[in-house]
């Protein structure tokens, strides 16, 4: 499509598609809407039954009623931001459609929008959405899961219709009423939860939703319409609300699964005589124990004969002080503990709390002259106070104070420190002689006067020249060295300050030298006062003029003159010219030469002249081998040489003559039955067909064999047959009881085989083990039962061939479950969780189902905090801070703390805070001197 066309000369925009503009277009495969367009007009693709994709750009507004509807292969189709509503049948049959996803802009989905969409397999509503039409997705049988979201108030009449696929539905708390067939022949859905929004169901809403076992309807509910669950024969058990006050004709209309139903009204529900047609009535009815006559007596209800009346249970939870007790329907209790009850209908459970008593004490210190105003008390004075207050429950609360007053201190150091120190201890920090005073605080922060005369003694430093020598130790003065260098000693004055004296050393000189000399055998070295003719290490030791050692080494070595003998070999033909020698016959040779370090040295030489070598040989190899020994490679027969080397490196002649062998070939039949081997002849082989072993002649050559082998199958009958536990099997030889697989083994007229096999299955007794729940009061009819008792019940039957068939059934009876709570709220807070919505204190009940389909009550003690305000009164000298209690003040006055109990409620802290100004005493005294 053009965003614009030329006509008589002027450029006008395509803006619009108009009504029916493709309607019927079969053969239209593809169309491109340009960004120009603006809105797309009714039935305007109208069964364009070719057209498989379209983009519908962001330029468009408004999709025409049954603008794509019976396109039965479009598969996918985008819906812009732009559209804020989608018209009646817009997709109406698009059969192809697998999925879709709806814009967030879009408020409203209208009647019949997806209506035959049957390959629909899931879709996305966003919550903008407000409102869905009639038949909006009915028949969209592919539909497995759909989730509606919490705009939607109302699910209009047909919405979900026939979806056969859906298997789970999600409604929200924003729904306050179900339409008319809005679930009607949805088979797939097995569960569903009606929300406490809901107040109404309306007629045939899940009718014929036959695979629906299990319902939860909203507290809320006041009314259910005609047919509204009318043929869920899949329907187990139902439980009616306290709030529904009238169900129309045939609601629960062939409910055939149906073993109990619990109403938990009041007053009996406004029926008639179909609402439960094609029902059976002998089922357990439980209704509240004080209405279990008006329902007997109510003309739409005692078609019902096993109306059973539920007793209510009361929880109650309450606490007293220890040492306290409580009277409860004229019993005294006095002890913590659950007791029960019985007032007519009503079962009470009560827990009782204490709450103990409390007696401590308080170990308190202050200083001279402090007061202790802390937890209601006002004492400046030591000893043993008691104080009879309340815990914040009530009960008695005693606190005793030990109270213990600590003096104020006063103080004189005398201290001495060297020069160059400080003195800073007690707070103080000087260097110079003195009198000087702090002001502190003892370790229990009271007053702490102390004095500090202060010395100051002077520190001494030195320095001493020496020399020693090498290896002696300078150990003078405190010092003990024994190298060259500059050394201190810190010592210390009578009074104890640094004394320095520094030592500068220095090593007198002196000689330690070494000499390396070497001689020939028989000579000596007689040099520097030594006479050596050994090899050796030696030492001189002199004195320098300082009188100082001076060591004088010799390292002397003595070489060796030699006289060596070679033995040395040689072909003949060859010459040896080795150290200095050149001769080519045998014999003993003399020469006299001079070692590297110019010593004797005489070298004789004993020669040997080796001869050459000749081998003969003789081989055989297979053919097609090949001779590979004595330095050979040949394959063909005769006379072959190699001329070598003897390990002495003189010639070594190998002759060889060479035979060459042919193979052998020798052909086998046989039989053999199956499961036998053929071992003659060199084989081990069970497989029929040709089989050759390579053997090897005498003379080591290939000697092939070849088997052809025929093995017989043995001949194998199977029969299989049953029989009851207890009886044998006496047919065709075979005499057997026991289940399992029975061979005979006979032979055939070639002597193999002949296996008869019988698969022998023996029936035991079918013993079927079945478990079930009954709520308390109800009886269990199924699979040929009728009990009411907890335990084990067994039927004795036969099965279709004959054997015994035994049924057990355990039997579990369920109790009504109660739930206790107790909470607690602050003042002026609601209490909104587990159903509840209360602002009072005491004692609330709901009554609710469990997933067994039993009696749930939850009962609920409420108590309410009241804001805890704690008045403190302290105590501080001038200068400090209180920082007590959350508190940092240092001002006179009244001081408020807005905090929060532990239990998340206010909690106000008033203090009353005197500062004291220090007290300040004169003394005067007079002592004799001395």
């Amino acid at each position: 499509i053009p965003s614009s066309v030329m006509f008589n000369g002027v450029n006008i925009d395509i803006t619009s598609i108009g009504d029916f503009a493709f309607n019927a277009c079969n053969r239209l495969t593809s169309i491109t809407i340009p960004n120009s367009m603006t809105s797309i007009g009714e039935e305007a693709f109208y069964n364009c039954d070719g057209l498989t994709s379209l983009i519908i750009p962001n330029s468009v507004t408004s999709i025409g009623e049954g603008a794509f509807e019976s396109c039965s292969i479009l598969r996918s189709i985008n819906i812009p931001n732009s559209i804020t509503s989608i018209s009646e049948n817009t997709f109406r049959l698009c059969r192809s459609l697998t999925s879709i996803t709806i814009p967030s802009s879009v408020t409203s989905i209208g009647n019949m929008a997806f209506y035959g969409c049957s390959g629909l397999t899931s879709i996305t509503i966003p919550n903008s959405v407000i409102s869905i039409g009639q038949e909006a997705f009915s028949h969209c049988s592919g539909l497995t899961s759909i989730t509606i979201p919490n705009s939607i108030t109302s699910i209009n009449s047909d919405v979900f219709e026939s979806c056969t696929g859906l298997t789970s539905i999600n409604i929200p708390n924003s729904v306050t009423s179900i339409g008319e067939s809005a679930f009607e022949n949805c088979t797939a859905l097995t569960s569903i939860t009606i929300p406490n929004s809901v107040t109404s169901i309306g007629d045939y809403a899940f009718g014929d939703c036959i695979g629906l076992t299990s319902i939860n309807l909203s507290n809320s509910l006041t009314s259910i319409g005609v047919y509204a669950f009318g043929g869920c024969s899949g329907l187990t058990s139902l439980t009616i609300p306290s709030s529904v006050t009238s169900i129309d004709e045939a609601a629960f209309y062939d409910c055939s699964g149906l073993t109990s139903i619990t109403i938990n009204a009041i007053n009996p529900p406004a029926t008639n005589n179909y609402t439960f047609e094609d029902f059976n009535f002998s089922i357990p009815v439980y209704v509240p124990c004080n209405s279990l006559s008006s329902y007997q007596s109510d003309p739409n209800w005692n078609s019902f004969t096993n109306m059973i009346g539920i007793k209510n249970i009361i929880f109650v939870d309450t606490t007293i002080c220890s040492g306290d007790s409580i009277n409860y329907y004229g019993t005294n209790i006095d002890s913590a503990g659950v007791y029960y009850i019985v007032n007519g209908c009503d079962s009470i459970i009560l827990t009782l709390n204490t709450n103990p008593s409390y007696n401590d004490t308080i170990f308190a210190e202050i200083c001279q002259g402090s007061s202790y105003t802390l937890n209601g008390f006002n004492r400046n004075l030591s000893g043993f106070y008691t104080q009879n207050l309340q815990t914040s429950m009530g009960c008695d609360s005693i606190v005793n104070l030990s109270l213990t007053v600590n003096p104020a201190l006063r103080d004189t150091i005398f201290a001495e420190i060297c020069q160059g120190h400080t003195y800073n201890q007690f707070g103080f920090n000087e260097s110079a002689a003195g009198f000087y005073t702090q002001n502190l605080q003892t370790e229990n922060g009271c007053d702490s006067i102390v004095n500090l005369s202060l010395t100051v003694n002077p520190v001494y430093r030195d320095t001493i020249f020496a020399q020693i020598c090498r290896g002696e130790v300078y150990n003078q003065f405190g010092f003990n060295e024994d190298s060259e260098g500059f050394y201190t000693q810190n010592l210390q004055s009578i009074k104890g300050c640094d004394s320095i004296v520094n030592l500068s050393l220095k090593y007198n000189s002196y000689y330690n030298g070494t000499m390396f000399v070497e001689l020939c055998e028989g000579e000596s070295y007689n040099a520097f006062g030594f006479n050596e003719d050994e090899t050796g290490f030696y030492t001189q030791h002199l004195y320098t003029i300082a009188g100082c050692d001076s060591i004088m080494n010799l390292i002397l070595v003595i070489q060796p003159k030699y006289n060596d003998t070679i033995f040395a070999e040689i072909c003949e033909g060859d010459v040896y010219n080795q150290f200095g020698f050149n001769a080519s016959t045998a014999g003993i040779y003399t020469q006299n030469l001079q070692s590297y370090f110019g010593c004797d040295s005489i070298v004789n030489l004993v020669l040997s002249v080796n001869q050459p070598t000749i081998t003969n040989l003789t081989a055989e190899i297979c053919q097609g081998e090949t001779y590979t020994l004595n330095g050979f490679n040949v394959s063909t027969a005769g006379l072959h040489t190699q001329t070598l080397q003897t390990y002495k490196g003189c010639d070594s002649i190998v002759n060889l003559t060479l035979t060459v062998n042919q193979p052998t070939t020798t052909n086998l039949t046989a039989e053999i039955c199956q499961g036998e081997t053929y071992t003659l002849n060199g084989f081990n082989v069970s497989s029929a067909g040709l089989h050759t072993i390579n053997l090897h002649s005498y003379k080591g050559c290939d000697s092939i064999v070849n088997l052809t082998l025929t093995v017989n199958q043995p001949a194998i009958t199977n029969l299989s047959a049953e029989i009851c536990q207890g009886k044998t099997y006496t047919l065709n030889g075979f005499n057997v009881s026991t289940t399992g697989l029975h061979t005979l083994n006979l032979q055939t007229y070639k002597g193999c085989d002949s296996t008869v096999n019988l698969t022998l299955t023996i029936n035991q007794p079918a013993v079927t083990n079945i478990s079930a729940e009954i709520c308390q009061g109800e009886t269990y009819t199924d699979n040929g039962f009728n009990v009411s008792t907890a335990g084990l019940h067994t039927l004795n039957l036969q099965t279709y061939k004959g054997c015994d068939s035994i049924i057990n059934l355990t039997l579990t009876i369920n109790q009504p479950a109660t739930t206790n709570l107790t909470a607690e709220i602050c003042q002026g807070e609601t209490y909104t969780l587990n159903g509840f919505n209360v602002s009072t204190a005491g004692l609330h009940t709901q009554t609710l189902q469990t997933i067994k389909g039993c009696d749930s009550i939850v009962n609920l003690t409420l108590t309410i905090n009241q804001p805890a305000i704690t008045n403190l009164t302290a105590e501080i000298c001038q200068g400090q801070a209180y920082n007590q209690n959350g508190f940092n003040v240092s001002t006179a006055g009244l001081h408020t703390q807005t905090l929060q109990t532990y239990k998340g409620c206010d909690s106000i802290v008033n203090l009353t805070l005197t500062v004291n100004q220090p007290a300040i005493t004169n003394l005067t005294a007079e002592i004799c001197q001395g």
